[in-house]
């Protein structure tokens, strides 16, 4: 048993070593891919409660479990690289500025004067520490 633990102990050093002198372009590269993981994943939730509406009973919680179990192995792969990701309801239902870090969808197919709302997070914001580090994608509809 620990002759395995010392091989365990190697590899993470060597891992720690390789990481230490990774450039900034594979740092970056690594930072970009967990970022798009993520926005994949939230894009994802939508089509799996759909599915999951359509399932009988019995298949039904053995999925959502195991959705559950790959969201929160997501979370926390970003929470522990220094990211959150903003939930939706900070942005459904809220007016739209333009100074807000999402970017909206066909924003041209309203008139300068309309008075806007977001209705739906397409991609969400995701920060790290107080900065954007994901601008997201946003839905509007007009206010009537």
């Amino acid at each position: 048993m620990s002759v395995f633990i010392n091989k365990l102990r190697q590899t993470f050093y060597r891992c720690g070593k390789l990481l230490t002198r990774s450039n900034s372009t594979d740092i970056s590269k690594i930072r970009r891919s967990l970022l798009d993981i993520a926005v994949e994943e939230y894009r994802m939730r939508d089509v799996i409660i759909n599915t999951l509406g359509k399932l009988n009973s019995v298949d039904a919680p053995r999925f959502e479990s195991r959705y559950r179990y790959f969201s929160n192995e997501v979370e926390k792969a970003i929470t522990n690289a220094g990211f959150r990701i903003l939930d939706a309801d900070n942005f459904i239902g809220k007016p739209f500025d333009t100074g807000m870090a999402v970017k909206p969808l066909s924003l041209k197919d309203f008139d300068a004067n309309d008075e806007l709302i977001i209705q739906r997070v397409i991609e969400p914001v995701i920060m790290e520490g107080e900065n954007v580090a994901r601008v997201g994608t946003v839905k509007l509809r007009r206010v009537y």
